[in-house]
């Protein structure tokens, strides 16, 4: 199992712009940036291998002799 997760975020930014003489006007920009990105990388690798060697060898040998 080899999870592998990244992420990315990027946030707010205000900037006031200039005010004008006498009329006392402000201007507010507020600019809101959102960047998320998720990278998923999930790898399983399955190995099993079984081997089974069984052997049985019976050697039954009788010798009758009267």
């Amino acid at each position: 199992m080899q999870p592998s997760h990244t992420g990315q975020l990027e946030g707010r930014h205000l900037s006031r712009g200039p005010e004008s003489s006498g009329l006392n006007t402000s201007l507010y920009q507020w600019t809101t940036i959102y960047q998320w990105t998720e990278i998923y990388q999930w790898t399983e690798i399955y190995q099993w291998t079984e081997i089974y060697q069984w052997t049985e060898i019976y050697q039954w040998t009788e010798i009758y002799q009267s």
